[in-house]
């Protein structure tokens, strides 16, 4: 028998050590991502993780309302509108230690940390109509309803609250150009919806010059 080098016996030793290493890293691996691909969670379930509410608080300067990825309409309700040099805290319309609502605008900055937008709000009534936003400390005086968030919820593309001071559930989505909401009316009041072409969430005197809303009847 011709005696086999130490070195070549090394080199041997070293080359069938490391291709028992690939092997074990190469079987490591793919169990990993069979883990990765039992464990992952279905699109609704990744779904059901997103907190709208995050970032809704002091200078977090978010908004809960319904929008779609790089959509046109971001519906969400307003909570206070201020003259622009006391806006920036509701930069996004909404601050979630806030008690009531204005209504729901059509168009929000999120994160932005800048005041503007909030057009086109809608408010829903039932009952007696005021056409002024009326004070946060004086309840039904004006069209701004106290609401709680025990009654509010928020996912992504959807959002619904009571109005409390109205009896009226609102629920509110959105596609990429068209804000969506649904209105359910206490049975015994008049069901109203007031829209204020005035609300501007970086508000000053003469920012809206002129408005016009025109109804258009859809064919059946």
């Amino acid at each position: 028998m011709v005696p086999i080098p130490r070195t070549f016996r090394l080199c041997r030793h070293f080359c069938t050590s490391a291709k028992i290493v690939s092997v074990v890293l190469c079987a490591l691996t793919c169990l990993q991502h069979v883990a990765i691909a039992q464990t992952s969670p279905s699109p609704p379930a990744r779904l059901a993780l997103v907190d709208p509410f995050i970032g809704t608080g002091p200078d977090g300067h978010t908004f809960p309302g319904a929008t779609v990825p790089f959509g046109m309409v971001q519906l969400s309700p307003d909570t206070e509108i201020r003259p622009f040099k006391q806006s920036y805290k509701w930069a996004s319309g909404y601050r979630y230690e806030d008690t009531t609502i204005l209504g729901f605008s059509h168009t929000h900055f999120s994160g932005s940390g800048h005041s503007d937008l909030g057009d086109i709000l809608l408010q829903p009534i039932s009952g007696e109509v005021r056409l002024e936003p009326g004070d946060i400390e004086k309840p039904r005086s004006g069209y701004r309803s106290r609401f709680s968030h025990t009654q509010e919820k928020a996912e992504p593309g959807y959002y619904a609250v009571d109005l409390l001071d109205y009896g009226i559930h609102v629920e509110l989505t959105a596609s990429a150009r068209v804000g969506v909401h649904r209105y359910t009316y206490p049975a015994d009041k008049p069901a109203h919806v007031l829209v204020d072409l005035r609300s501007s969430i970086y508000n000053y005197p003469g920012k809206v010059l002129w408005s016009r809303l025109a109804f258009a009847r859809m064919a059946q």
